[in-house]
């Protein structure tokens, strides 16, 4: 039983760690964009914000929640 959550445990960072990336990677688009003169926020919550907009964005925006709890245990 222990090392079945160690092994749920490790599977949970490493999708916190690829969460953490995704968050960082649209934060890197949106900075793109506002040096390109397209309005946008450029922080963490405005990551977040765009990838709630599009279609089933809400969903991965849990996942990302999801993703980060993981992280933190």
């Amino acid at each position: 039983m222990a090392e079945s959550v160690e092994v749920w445990a490790g599977r949970l960072g490493r999708f916190g760690l690829a969460c953490r990336g995704v968050v960082y990677l649209v934060l890197a688009l949106l900075a793109i964009r506002l040096v390109q003169g397209t309005s946008g926020e450029a922080d963490q919550r405005g990551a977040l914000e765009a990838i709630a907009r599009h279609p089933f964005g809400w969903l991965v925006v849990v996942a990302i929640a999801v993703g980060f709890a993981g992280l933190a245990l």
